[in-house]
């Protein structure tokens, strides 16, 4: 007699042999991230895409290894399992492979060129900021709470109630120029060419070269506004003439806008399309073209409230705060999206400006003492006690962690869930909003009446 047995990789009865499907059952013994392709008698295991081995074991390709991913130069390449993610960094727009520059007429590669980061405002670094609370220097700089910025260089500009606008050196805090104006010198902004731009009270908006010198003034009356810098660099900043001022680079008028009532300590924010927000004394927020043309406003209906400068999220929300303890979420049209209550009024001179996280959370100090995050829908995601009111507004780092400056004179980092990383005793309590440089440094003034530029860690 004689028997009949199928070879491996044939299934019947050994008088008929058909050949087996191997790639049915449990993949055909390929790794789940293997492609199983059956043959006659067999089968072969081959990774699938972006992931490499022998088919029976295949380990993950990571993409960002090399050359960032096929992402652009300022995307943030996150790699996944067989493929990767892009996402423009914070200050860039477009799908990851293309970035654009947010901020247009800003100094190119400089980290923190105006408060707030960009001239949407969202105060979102793409550094890492410090991790501890180590003191590297301080720098007398004339006081009155000026948000420092910092130019591509790594130079520190900040104004003071002293009436100078200060260059410091990044290295020792030691100061390379001074410019003296005719009174009160609010927070800078730097320009594509480097250019400074301060308002002062004495009545202009100041142009300064990097090495100290005028470029040019504009009288645009008194002017405690942060400048904001368009695309095609006009430089937009409010005043104490119930207007806001479209200034040229070369220092002519471009146009102005008569608010209802001045603007003290709100500077405008520029969103992605051009159009300026800014909000009046008068309880009225306005959203003006790059023409200079209103294309919408909203009134509180109390004619002794003020805002904050505001910021511009990604997808086009503006977010301002009032005095009177509200936060107002509002669509790109103008209409009120949502509202949160801060719980009480501000008695401070500041009103904290709302910073926007890369997970779209807000942070805005309130008048209760605490700071809050919270959501893109309007809820509380959590608060942090900060012991008083709050008039420093905060800066985000590119993990997440949160400065801000506090008025029991603590500079505080805290995790984005809310918890405290580290804090550092100042000489008084801090009205100033920090800066972040590229090496991770953070830069922040002291209170009104004190006249300490802080640098911390890295």
């Amino acid at each position: 007699g004689r028997t009949c047995t199928c070879k491996p990789g044939y299934s019947g009865d050994g008088l008929t042999c058909s050949d087996a499907d191997e790639c049915l059952v449990n993949n055909g013994g390929c790794s789940a991230n293997a492609t199983c392709t059956n043959t006659v008698g067999g089968r072969t295991c081959t990774c699938k895409s972006g992931f490499s081995g022998d088919g029976l074991t295949c380990n993950d390709i990571n993409e960002c290894a090399s050359n960032n991913g096929g992402c652009h130069q300022y995307a943030i390449c996150t790699n996944t399992p067989g493929s990767r993610t892009c996402a423009c960094r914070p200050g860039y727009d477009g799908d990851g492979v293309t970035c654009t520059s947010q901020g247009g007429g800003l100094q190119p590669g400089s980290p923190w060129p105006l408060w707030g980061a960009t001239s949407r405002r969202t105060a979102q670094s793409a550094n890492l900021g410090a991790q501890s609370g180590r003191l590297k220097w301080t720098a007398a700089t004339g006081g009155g709470g000026s948000n420092p910025v910092v130019a591509a260089d790594g130079t520190i500009y900040v104004g003071g109630a002293n009436n100078r606008l200060y260059a410091i050196d990044p290295a020792t805090g030691t100061v390379r120029w001074t410019y003296e104006t005719g009174y009160w010198v609010d927070s800078p902004a730097i320009g594509a060419d480097g250019t400074v731009y301060i308002g002062s009270g004495d009545g202009y908006l100041y142009a300064i070269w990097p090495d100290g010198r005028r470029k040019w003034r504009y009288p645009v009356g008194w002017c405690e506004s942060s400048p904001a810098i368009g695309a095609d660099g006009t430089v937009y900043v409010g005043s104490m003439d119930e207007a806001l001022w479209a200034i040229t680079p070369q220092g002519t008028l471009r146009w102005s806008f008569t608010t209802s009532d001045f603007i003290s300590d709100c500077g405008p924010a520029v969103g992605a399309d051009g159009t300026i927000y800014v909000g009046d004394s008068n309880g009225m927020f306005y959203a003006i073209s790059a023409t200079g043309q209103q294309r919408w406003r909203h009134s509180t209906g109390d004619q002794y409230e003020s805002f904050s400068t505001p910021s511009v999220a990604q997808d086009g929300t503006i977010y301002v705060g009032t005095d009177n303890g509200t936060l107002f979420a509002f669509n790109p049209n103008g209409t009120v999206k949502w509202t949160y209550d801060r719980v009480r009024p501000y008695s401070l001179q500041t009103n904290p400006a709302p910073a926007v996280a890369l997970d779209g959370t807000i942070y805005i100090g309130g008048g209760d003492g605490n700071l809050h995050a919270v959501n893109p829908n309007g809820t509380r995601k959590w608060v942090y006690d900060m012991g008083n009111e709050m008039a420093s507004s905060a800066s985000i780092g590119s993990d997440g962690t949160i400065y801000v400056g506090g008025d029991d004179s603590n500079i505080y980092a805290i995790r984005p869930n809310g918890t405290l990383l580290w804090a550092y005793q100042t000489q008084s309590g801090i009205v100033s909003s920090p800066a972040i440089a590229a090496d991770g440094t953070i830069y922040i003034g002291g209170g009104i009446y004190d006249d300490v530029l802080y640098a911390i860690g890295p």
